[in-house]
């Protein structure tokens, strides 16, 4: 299969959010996507987009320069879409899982790609009511996206764990800070990605798997990250949809640099086979333990959170070159703080009620989007 990369000059970014639409009544989700998005086009509202059941939407960001731009059109859009959401009695929320969701019970969204999705995976793609927050960054060529995507094997548990925010799963407390990769990676091309050492190579990979019907195309492989050769960017699909638009925001200003810095110094970061056999587990890890993990590269064991301060510190002249020196120093608050799931934890802990964390995250959102007056539950 021949994969022609459309490039990027700059290190651009685009943002992908998936959202939950909820009764106000139940704090449950409630399948009236298509009501929400007929009103979208009606008002002339971008950005907003189906998803693969009728209780999700997708909010996505134009092409953005640094990490305020993008945050602007997240606002825009999260604007006009509360407005919309109001005026249908609905809430908007987002974490990767909804607390206490019944899967059984969602509807598909009826699309050709989602009907075809549901006819090749049956109850996987049912059970697949979990929200990510996908983030593209601009690459400028096939080579040196292949050369990025293995220098950024290393820092997916990092990711995970400061974007854990799905500890509840159907009602249950998980024991997991995230247990939404769990879901995504029982999908046959989901998870981690294999050890790929050029872009010939991926190639030949997807050969071997559209002949055999496993794909048809990149959009098919669910892995934490991958080459998006539409867009040409670098694909980061590892974290969890999170509650709170300045946590997006330093997230996505971390991806950022950590790829300004691997083009800079493209053999600062490679990953070789043998760190690929310690993969799996270091995420198992990160997804149960979150910013408490402790991970190894084979030798020695790390503290998640310590690399993560640690990064900070390192990146701080790539973020003045990418504008984003505040956004990335909020990393640093963000650990202090705990995560989002550290978050639904103490909420559930204190209340023993899932409807009130699940308030707790659209409250969150909300009172995050600073385009929007808070209406709060």
């Amino acid at each position: 299969m021949k994969l022609p990369f459309t490039h990027s000059q700059k290190t651009t970014i685009g943002v992908e959010l998936e959202l939950q639409l909820l009764d106000p009544e139940t704090m449950d989700l409630t399948p009236r996507a298509q009501e929400v998005l007929m009103l979208c086009e009606r008002r002339g509202l971008d950005h907003v987009k189906a998803e693969v059941h009728q209780s999700m939407l997708e909010i996505d960001t134009k092409i953005s320069t640094d990490v305020m731009e993008c945050r602007e059109c997240i606002e825009t859009t999260l604007s006009g879409l509360f407005e919309i959401t109001d005026e249908l009695g609905l809430v908007i929320s987002t974490s990767g899982t909804h607390p206490f969701q019944r899967w059984p019970e969602r509807l598909i969204f009826p699309s050709p790609r989602y009907t075809m999705l549901q006819k090749k995976y049956r109850w996987l793609v049912k059970r697949m009511n979990v929200y990510g927050l996908h983030v593209h960054l601009g690459v400028e060529s096939a080579d040196e996206a292949m050369q990025l995507m293995r220098s950024m094997y290393r820092f997916l548990p990092h990711l995970m764990a400061l974007s854990a925010n799905s500890p509840f799963w159907g009602g249950e407390n998980t024991g997991m800070q995230a247990c939404r990769p769990s879901i995504m990676e029982s999908f046959p091309t989901g998870g981690l990605p294999p050890y790929l050492e050029s872009w010939d190579e991926l190639e030949r990979y997807c050969t071997v798997m559209e002949k055999s019907s496993a794909i048809r195309s990149l959009k098919d492989l669910y892995w934490y990250v991958r080459p998006n050769i539409e867009f040409g960017t670098i694909e980061f699909r590892v974290c969890d949809a999170l509650s709170s638009i300045d946590e997006i925001i330093a997230l996505v200003a971390l991806m950022q640099n950590l790829i300004v810095m691997s083009k800079q110094n493209p053999t600062k970061w490679q990953w070789d086979q043998t760190q690929q056999w310690i993969a799996p587990t270091n995420h198992w890890i990160a997804s149960r333990d979150g910013l408490a993990a402790i991970i190894s590269n084979g030798t020695e064991p790390r503290q998640i959170s310590e690399e993560l301060n640690n990064l900070v510190d390192e990146l701080q002249e790539t973020a003045l070159q990418t504008n984003s020196v505040q956004e990335l120093n909020y990393i640093k608050k963000f650990i202090k703080m705990g995560s989002g799931s550290s978050r639904q934890l103490a909420c559930f802990r204190e209340t023993n009620d899932l409807t009130k964390v699940v308030k707790m995250c659209a409250n969150e959102l909300r009172r995050s989007c600073r385009k929007q007056e808070p209406a709060l539950l």
